[in-house]
């Protein structure tokens, strides 16, 4: 079977080994330079155009059989795993000519690709091209130089078959229960009615053939892509031009240990050549492609707690919802650059989630989520070690976010925070400015170090006594002066243990964290950053009775960071800064 050869092979062929999102205009050229050098009368390299911002736009055409094959990727900027699958199959075709699939090919097929359309938007991985325009929805308009290009090859080249290759959301589901898509595909339609036609039914058997192929290695994460037809799109066009074009979607489906999304897409696009090439993609039942679910309504969750009560403020009464929380990137598998939100509560029910909490998790009858708490740490030590067993003393108080005092008499330590800006904790972290330099009249020198720290972030200072000028300095910048009393019951020192009332904790939390303008974190709301903490409590809690001895689970950035007593591995907190505290994520 061919789709057995592709997937058992695949690490023979790959020409990108790092991650896809990493790949950039300046690496596709070279690779396909190497890739020609190896056989430049079999595989020709045409640039076809410019880019708004005039980067090169290649066509690559192999074989010369009869039958006529055009597919391009990355007409979004930010879906990159099908220009890894074409150079792929280039370095297939050109390194195994001898292959009886390679000849089987090449001998009956013309292939002509465009690996990535959208080059500009590659370069800054963006959906869209640098005129800030979808290139799908130029088809009618074409007011972009990506897509004249597009056009011009089609009415050329007069392509038998079409791939429109993407990446969906990776939180697309295929049902109810959250199971991500592995693959969606559409055969876009003639018109707003689907008319069914010959051409249109052979696009489903190819696609059926595509489904067959990589069966074997994701048996049941399928769907059909959720889009009616729109005119201005370059699928729908192409289909009315005449070839029969399918949309291949890659989703957000994690592959078994060892295996890549990018072995299962190269999988099913050399598969499906191949039956293109011998014609047995004609024996392919197009039903196959019409059963095909949609995509579910509502795609998953990254992380749903389920049947919880919330208590959003001190003066509420708490209530029942499920609660949905997604991290920032829609397209890129996680990285520490994405950051979790809250999207969502109530009754979520029709969704998934992809990692999903609940009471019995925790051995508990009920759970109570609360706001994470905002803390002023006095005495914070930066040596990785004593940070991490800190944080994890802070998360088991119900703390995700700890204010760090600095020194502005220190040169070193405001540089030191000056370059923390990749600094991972478990909890996230906030500078709050403090010593000699707040009390004394103003100097160049003094001047010059509030300002560093402010560019740096810093989000309020705190002395028991500030110079007048200094005050007049500060209010201008905006710059909060806090005083004793404003950081009482939110500090963890020596002498004072922090209050065991969860709902008083909240209070004094609530009035630091307005001071603070930290709109986005300590708050519990749509919208806001998922730092959250989840109580073992009765079915119908008392919430006066809440204590932090009751915690068990403290979630950070939308990853759970601390969980019945042990802090885990995934570091999620971040430098929190000015602008991130006023909203300007």
């Amino acid at each position: 079977m061919e789709s057995s050869f592709a997937w058992q092979n695949y690490h023979r062929f790959q020409t990108w080994r790092d991650d896809p999102y990493t790949l950039r205009h300046a690496d596709v050229i070279r690779i396909l330079n190497d890739l020609q050098a190896v056989d430049s009368v079999t595989m020709q390299v045409t640039e076809v155009g410019r880019s708004f911002e005039q980067r090169a736009i290649s066509l690559v055409t192999i074989g010369g059989g009869p039958k006529k094959l055009l597919l391009w990727s990355q007409m979004h900027g930010d879906e990159p795993t099908h220009t890894v699958v074409l150079l792929d199959l280039l370095k297939f075709l050109q390194s195994e000519p001898f292959d009886p699939r390679a000849r089987t090919i090449l001998e009956n097929c013309t292939l002509a690709m465009i690996p990535m359309l959208n080059p500009d938007g590659a370069e800054q991985l963006t959906r869209r091209n640098s005129q800030q325009i979808d290139i799908n929805r130029d088809a009618r308009d074409l007011q972009t130089p990506e897509g004249r290009i597009l056009r011009q090859v089609v009415n050329e080249f007069k392509p038998d078959f079409g791939f429109n290759l993407h990446n969906q959301n990776r939180r697309t589901a295929v049902n109810s229960a959250g199971d991500l898509a592995a693959v969606s595909l559409l055969v876009p339609p003639l018109d707003v009615s689907d008319t069914q036609t010959p051409q249109t039914r052979d696009a489903a058997r190819v696609a059926a053939t595509f489904l067959q192929s990589i069966s074997p290695y994701c048996p049941q994460n399928f769907s059909r892509y959720d889009a009616d037809y729109m005119a201005r799109a370059f699928g729908e066009w192409v289909q009315t031009s005449g070839t029969r074009t399918v949309l291949v979607e890659a989703g957000g489906w994690k592959p078994p240990t060892g295996a890549t999304r990018e072995q299962l897409h190269f999988t099913g696009m050399f598969a499906t050549i191949h039956a293109i090439a011998t014609g047995e993609y004609a024996s392919a039942d197009p039903a196959e492609y019409d059963r095909l679910p949609r995509s579910h309504e509502h795609s998953a969750v990254e992380l749903m707690i389920r049947d919880t009560w919330l208590l959003r403020t001190f003066s509420g009464a708490a209530y029942q919802a499920d609660i949905g929380i997604n991290m920032s990137n829609d397209l890129r598998p996680l990285d520490h650059d994405a950051r979790g939100t809250i999207v969502d509560w109530g009754d979520l029910s029709v969704q998934g989630g992809i990692r999903e909490i609940n009471a019995a998790d925790f051995a508990a009858t009920s759970l109570i989520c609360v706001p994470g708490m905002i803390r002023f740490v006095e005495n914070w030590n930066d040596d990785p070690d004593a940070a991490r067993s800190q944080s994890s003393h802070l998360l088991s108080q119900g703390v995700t976010t700890a204010l760090i005092p600095i020194d502005l008499d220190n040169a070193e330590a405001c540089q030191h925070w000056q370059d923390s800006s990749h600094r991972q904790q478990p909890i996230h972290l906030a500078c709050i400015g403090v010593g000699r330099p707040l009390r004394l009249p103003p100097s160049s020198l003094a001047t010059r170090r509030l300002l560093q720290m402010v560019s740096a972030g810093m989000l309020a200072v705190h002395d028991t006594e500030v110079h007048p000028e200094i005050e007049a300095y500060l209010n201008a910048l905006e710059i909060p002066i806090l005083n004793r009393h404003e950081l009482f019951g939110c500090e963890i020192g020596d002498s004072e243990e922090p209050p065991v009332s969860v709902v008083d904790n909240l209070k004094r939390h609530e009035r630091l964290r307005m001071r603070l303008k930290l709109h986005r974190h300590g708050l519990l709301g749509l919208g806001q950053s998922a730092d959250i903490c989840l109580l073992q409590c009765d079915p119908a809690p008392q919430v006066e009775n809440l204590a932090w001895s009751a915690l068990r689970c403290a979630i950070v950035d939308g990853v759970i960071a601390w969980s019945n007593g042990q802090l885990l591995d995934d570091a999620r907190g971040t430098i929190i800064r000015r602008a991130e505290a006023a909203g300007c994520r």
